[in-house]
């Protein structure tokens, strides 16, 4: 059997909680169920609908590197909480009991 290219079709045929994501989007895109829009994948893949809830589960996402997102790339500047070292290259060897640096 030919799997079925239209995603609002097949959520109709097969539902499923990824089907009907993929359908919504492709929704969104001009996609029905006799028709598929040209470059619907693309442009859901760049789809920037920040209102939308379904937009960290939205399918043709770009692959990024490494499994996970890193503080620092969503965080440039470091958290400069109490007692932090102002500077990088200042570093508190020891604290003393009434919290003075040594």
């Amino acid at each position: 059997m030919k799997p079925i290219q239209n995603p609002v079709k097949r959520a109709l045929i097969q539902p499923s909680r990824k089907n009907v994501i993929n359908a919504k989007c492709a929704e969104c895109f001009g996609c029905t169920f006799d028709h598929i829009e040209p470059g619907f994948r693309e442009s859901i893949r760049y789809c920037s609908s920040l209102s939308c809830p379904l937009l960290p589960f939205r399918p043709y996402q770009v692959k990024k590197q490494g499994a996970s997102i890193l503080k620092t790339d969503l965080d440039p500047q470091p958290c400069q909480g109490i007692g932090a070292p102002a500077k990088p290259s200042e570093k508190i060897l020891a604290v003393g009991k009434r919290g003075a640096q040594i």
